[in-house]
């Protein structure tokens, strides 16, 4: 499915944002942070801990983490979310006919980026006119902790 001019301004807009909470939130640490050879250790190790992902190695979660988590993978995993949902709602709208209620709830593992697109999207549809509830459920306390770190 091509990319609408609307989806790529969404995508634009929700990556400044992002941007710019990272870049306040690294300020506030390297704020906190004693000296210049602490900093690097911080972001070395973060960064250490984020690469482990890839092996199914959760990360620990810190303030550090959770701030290049933020940079590094909610992007991505939002602006992939934004890309398949309109899909998914058109194609329940053809089967189901244009008077639907669409109820997602999103049971997963994840630090809200799922659940953070279907939000945009929800929020957009129902100013739309459109019938959309957006439910998450997150049994993992880590993945918790960072979606509320986030």
């Amino acid at each position: 499915m091509p990319q609408t001019n609307k989806q790529a301004l969404t995508k634009l807009v929700l990556d400044e944002a992002i941007a710019a909470v990272a870049e306040q939130e690294f300020n506030r640490l390297r704020r906190i942070t004693n000296d210049d050879v602490q900093l690097a250790e911080n972001v070395n190790a973060a960064l250490d801990s984020l690469a482990k992902l890839q092996y199914g190695v959760e990360p620990e979660y810190n303030e550090w983490d959770a701030l290049f988590y933020l940079t590094w993978y909610q992007p991505r995993q939002i602006n992939l979310a934004l890309t398949i949902l309109p899909g998914l709602y058109e194609d329940a709208r053809t089967d189901l006919g244009a008077n639907f209620s669409l109820h997602i709830i999103d049971v997963g593992c994840g630090a809200l980026a799922i659940q953070f697109a279907m939000a945009i999207l929800a929020t957009e549809y129902q100013l739309e006119g459109k019938d959309v509830t957006v439910n998450g459920i997150d049994p993992s306390e880590p993945m918790k902790k960072i979606g509320e770190a986030l």
